[in-house]
């Protein structure tokens, strides 16, 4: 029987907190198995929150200086994780928190200094997993397709939803891993729209819908550039400037045309929301249309609003109105077609 207990920590893309975690490890009869002991997230700061955000801007000297604030933060928090919940660890795994990743390129970074971690809570600390896996051709996310192999292999593959979405799953005796797209790096910018720092419990995603033509739009778009040698963003939001640089990787092909079209007929036609989406094709986070002087009900129903927001008069938005704006707005867009 072999046993063994550790400490693992994470400071995801997200950036909201830091994740700490106590497990213990057992193999009996050539078979691994776990438990879950404590765990804790400790949210960063509003202030600090930004600072990470913005780590792939900072000078060298900067960046430096970041590697050992943090690495102090996670010594600190490590410490008192144990002490608070009187664990017992053979050792310390610290993932780091991800400045840059490229894999495709060959490079990989992770701040928040190991050593000062060991040296606050006198473990074996173990870091910097992706670095080895980058060099030798893989995606730098090595752990998680062992761990899926030891701790869940009576699945036949195992999906990992985080920043990015990996899959894992045996073939030929083998065990194959490999991102497949962004989830919760496009989820929280889109819970952020509406006035959310995540999707808790999933529950603005169970509101949503897939709208299959706009599926098929897109899938015909992807075909046809792949067909034509080019590329189109995968795995992440698709914006206004990945069908930019397309169209202009496209300009002196011989696929232009077909490709101008099919970017034209891939776009969904405009609708009305109380929400602020912005406009897809100006690229612009807030927008709003309409024409003076009034010639539709679209128009009315902003310029109302308008004179509600800016105390203009009277002549504004009631209470009644701005509880049935979702179902103005989906009604005046159903009768525009």
């Amino acid at each position: 029987m072999v046993k063994r207990s550790a400490i693992g920590l994470m400071s995801g893309t997200s950036c909201d907190g830091l994740d700490l975690l106590h497990a213990t490890f057992l193999k009996e009869n050539n078979k691994w198995s776990f438990e879950i002991n404590a765990s804790l997230e400790r949210p960063y700061s509003d202030s600090f929150r930004e600072q990470l955000h913005k780590l792939h801007t900072l000078s060298t000297p900067d960046l430096l200086k970041m590697d050992v604030e943090l690495g102090k933060l996670f010594a600190d928090q490590c410490h008192s994780f144990i002490q608070d919940e009187n664990l017992t660890t053979d050792l310390i795994a610290s993932h780091g928190h991800t400045v840059y990743h490229q894999p495709d390129l060959g490079y990989t970074l992770q701040i928040g200094n190991p050593f000062l971690i060991a040296e606050k809570c006198r473990l074996p600390v173990y870091a910097d997993f992706r670095s080895q896996d980058v060099a030798l051709g893989g995606q730098g996310a090595p752990l998680v397709p062992i761990g899926d192999s030891l701790l869940f292999s009576e699945y036949d593959a195992c999906i990992n939803l985080g920043g990015f979405a990996n899959i894992s799953f045996e073939e030929n005796s083998q065990r194959l891993a490999f991102d497949v797209c962004a989830v919760n790096l496009i989820l929280n910018q889109l819970s952020q729209r509406l006035g959310h720092s995540y999707d808790l419990n999933g529950q603005l995603a169970r509101n949503g819908r897939v709208i299959p033509e706009l599926l098929e739009k897109l899938n015909a778009l992807r075909e046809v550039v792949e067909d034509s040698g080019l590329q189109l963003a995968k795995g992440q939001i698709l914006k206004t400037h990945h069908l930019n640089k397309l169209l202009e990787a496209a300009e002196h092909s011989e696929d232009s045309e077909i490709i101008n079209m099919t970017v034209l007929r891939s776009m969904s036609q405009a609708y009305y929301s109380p929400l602020s989406l912005g406009h897809f094709g100006l690229n612009l986070r807030r927008y709003a249309h309409f024409t003076s002087p009034i010639r539709r009900y679209a128009d009315l129903v902003v310029h109302r609003a308008l004179i509600s927001a800016h105390k203009f008069g009277d002549d504004g938005l009631n209470d009644s109105d701005r509880e049935l704006l979702k179902e103005t707005g989906e009604w005046i867009s159903s009768t525009e077609r």
